[in-house]
């Protein structure tokens, strides 16, 4: 139960990440690309290698089963690893002016490594060190460019609420260990399937609600998130809403789904109703936003809902819907963040008059936006209709109150297209005037512009093709509920 020479290699993507994390936080400040290059070799590398281990089907438990090695330990690390590759190669732009451009990689790299573990923790304390590992590394994300005075602002809420949620998370795993004698996320599913339900139990699930619903950004623990997103570099918003708070859904994925089985009936309960709330509040706020990025938090804050919704029903096929949006939502969000950036990079006012007539003046970029904003609406045959729809299909083969559930999924899915809609039709509909007309050189944008590219094409092709997607989603879940 140990670790062997030979099982080291299954922990070489992260050991890869964190040397040349290290190597490019010692490298001279005046360097501007080399971190860069070295930042994606790396992931490229450990992609490689994370995708090997994925279909010759690698499966072991390590190190005192505090470590596991199976099917949804390197799919989730291959998504990380995706939107990372993504966020960093789309950061290039942005740091040619940074003066902690090599800083801002290494914490990229040490937070991507973090979120790696998350989907190999096999104990209570493994969980809780790569939680922290990825909160701690971009807790100074926000504040990366000294001279916003936003970006103060979002910092300390970022770090404020993470803190306060992380001392949530910890009291209720205190708790979990209390009443089964163990951190091992097996063992404790053993003894609480064995018991009857305690209150003990119903108090640790509301500390750990809490303290991950701060994570995910879930209502009535949603409201740090807008301020954060708006206020931080653009870049670092795509990262926070695309890929960090997808691992507060991973760990919940494995502690909830696996283990606190024996209070199935409550958390299905809970989950519902937090879903409902997340989806309806995030897409009603989102409506009267004249803010890009405002309102882009806002529906980051109902797709929170809406992969919530999968993990309330509660069976395979849900958690598998659920698992296919969390990669959805992952692309669109970090393309719809560096699409609007492309836009705004000059002027910095990211308001929706700065889109007027872009589908005439850039109608590379309008277009791409707009594939990303009818993704985000659920529209087919893109990857965000599929995710969501495999959710309502589960929905209702369990019937009953779930079928109510995905309906309201469905109604906010078409109250969402009310506001992405809006700005499909500024883009092409509003004529541009020497104000509004975006005035960033193409040279200025090229990054923002390819990462959309690239975001845009992943959605289409697992769009197009689905199937392959969900059968590695499936076999993910059946390892956590088999």
């Amino acid at each position: 139960m140990g670790i062997t020479p030979s099982d080291l290699q299954y922990f070489a993507p992260e050991i890869l990440l964190a040397l040349v994390a290290i190597v490019i936080f010692l490298l001279p400040r005046a360097s501007k690309n080399i971190p860069m290059v070295f930042a994606l070799g790396a992931i490229g590398l450990s992609f490689l290698g994370t995708v090997w281990f994925l279909f010759t089907g690698a499966n072991t438990v390590m190190l005192f089963g505090s470590m596991e090695i199976n099917a949804f330990s390197e799919l989730m690390k291959l998504i990380f690893l995706v939107l990372a590759g993504i966020t960093i190669l789309g950061s290039y732009n942005y740091l040619q002016n940074l003066r902690f451009a090599k800083e801002y990689i290494s914490l990229l790299l040490v937070a991507t490594m973090g979120l790696m573990f998350l989907g190999s923790a096999g104990d209570f304390i493994t969980l809780f060190v790569a939680f922290e590992l990825v909160s701690i590394s971009t807790y100074a994300l926000p504040i990366i460019d000294q001279k916003s005075e936003k970006g103060k602002e979002a910092a300390i809420k970022y770090f404020v609420t993470g803190a306060f949620s992380s001392a949530l998370i910890l009291y209720g795993l205190s708790l979990l260990y209390g009443l089964t004698g163990s951190v091992q996320l097996s063992v404790v599913a053993t003894v609480l399937q064995a018991s009857t339900l305690q209150p003990i139990l119903i108090v640790a699930m509301i500390f750990l609600l809490a303290g991950f619903g701060y994570k995910m950004a879930i209502v009535p623990f949603h409201l740090w998130a807008p301020d954060a997103y708006e206020g931080s570099p653009t870049p670092v918003s795509a990262f926070l809403a695309g890929i960090t708070k997808k691992g507060a859904f991973v760990v919940v994925l494995k502690l909830f789904l696996a283990t606190l089985i024996a209070i199935k009936l409550h958390v299905i309960l809970l989950f519902a109703i937090i879903a409902a709330l997340t989806m309806t509040i995030g897409n009603i706020v989102a409506l009267v936003q004249n803010d890009m990025k405002r309102m882009l938090a806002y529906s980051s804050i109902a797709h929170a809902g809406n992969i919530l919704v999968g993990l309330a029903i509660f069976t395979p096929l849900a958690a598998a819907g659920a698992i296919m949006h969390i990669v959805a939502h992952g692309l669109m969000a970090v393309g719809a963040f560096f699409g609007i950036e492309a836009v705004c990079k000059k002027k910095q006012d990211y308001s929706l008059q700065s889109f007027h007539g872009l589908g005439k003046s850039v109608p590379l970029l309008a277009l791409g936006l707009s594939v990303i904003l009818l993704s985000l609406a659920g529209v087919p045959p893109l990857l965000g209709f599929w995710s969501k729809m495999v959710i309502v299909i589960s929905a209702f083969e369990v019937g009953g109150g779930m079928i109510l559930l995905a309906l309201i999924l469905v109604l906010n899915s078409a109250l969402s297209m009310v506001y992405y809609a809006r700005l499909i039709k500024v883009m092409y509909m509003s004529p541009a005037s020497a104000e509004t007309a975006p005035k960033a050189k193409w040279g200025e944008i090229v990054s923002y512009s390819t990462a959309l590219a690239i975001c845009v094409g992943l959605l289409l092709l697992l769009g197009l093709f689905p199937n392959q997607l969900f059968m590695l989603c499936q076999a993910a879940v059946a390892i956590l509920l088999p």
